[in-house]
């Protein structure tokens, strides 16, 4: 958006006979950095509200009884026609808590809703707006800005909690593979397969299955023999027994079959 105003909405003006600084001192533009340090950048024009009640004398806008549409304590909502000629154009005009900044709610339903129809009946709603909707604009970018701090808060909280994690993953991962570790490691899978009663190596247990034969690896590497033997037995035990299973006899010679079955 360039930082004049456009032509076609300054001709708008123009065409009622306000003159060049009339429109100049009439009209805003609300710019924004979106960044800290950037240079501002422009959001919308902005007509005061005494301004456009001037457009709507000179253009001859006639208002009709504005319809109550919402009458709160909290919030306030309002029906407005307006005519010009044999132009007519309707609008709503809202203030609630949420995106109202004083108490004169009833009055600033009416200032919105009698802006908009002034701006629709000139032809620039959409490319202008009125002062009472900067208010809004403004809430906006307020809660848009308080929504991106607290996406980045909890991105970085995220962020720290991933490196924690993978941070306390490596020192379990760590200490898994110590004396003190693998033994801890042995009492686990020795009561959590003491509860089996038969073990299913090819379905349904052939990833534990798996995990004991590298856990067994383990205590025969730190010369574990009274744990790897416990193990082993009574994993062969829970195994499904046929004529051509038999438990290897040298247990304590590493080799690639450690486990009968």
């Amino acid at each position: 958006m360039v930082k004049t105003l456009e032509p076609h909405i300054k001709k708008a003006f123009s065409d009622l006979g306000f003159s060049d600084d009339e429109i100049k001192n009439g009209c805003w533009l609300l710019e924004k950095a979106f960044k800290k340090g950037e240079e501002k950048k422009p959001i919308a024009w902005i007509a005061y509200h005494k301004f456009l009640e001037r457009v709507a004398d000179k253009a001859g806008i006639v208002f009709e009884e504005p319809k109550v549409l919402n009458c709160q304590d909290y919030e306030v909502a309002l029906w407005v026609n307006g005519k010009t000629g044999d132009k007519c154009s309707w609008s709503i005009g809202e203030a609630s808590l949420k995106n109202c900044t004083n108490d004169y709610r009833w009055a600033m339903a009416e200032k919105r809703a009698k802006d908009r129809v002034i701006l629709k009946l000139l032809g620039v709603a959409g490319d202008m707006y009125s002062e009472e909707e900067a208010d809004e604009f403004k809430r906006l970018d307020e809660q848009q800005e308080t929504e991106m701090e607290i996406r980045k808060l909890k991105n970085e909280i995220k962020a720290e909690k991933t490196k924690e994690t993978k941070e306390l993953n490596k020192q379990v991962e760590d200490f898994n593979k110590t004396p003190e570790g693998i033994k801890i490691r042995y009492k686990t899978a020795y009561e959590y397969v003491k509860k089996i009663d038969v073990l299913i190596p090819d379905g349904r247990d052939k990833k534990l299955m798996s995990k004991i034969v590298e856990l067994m690896n383990e205590l025969f590497d730190n010369n574990m023999k009274e744990e790897y033997e416990t193990l082993n037995n009574l994993v062969n035990d829970k195994l499904p027994k046929t004529e051509s299973d038999e438990i290897p006899s040298d247990i304590c010679s590493k080799s690639d079959y450690l486990i009968s079955g």
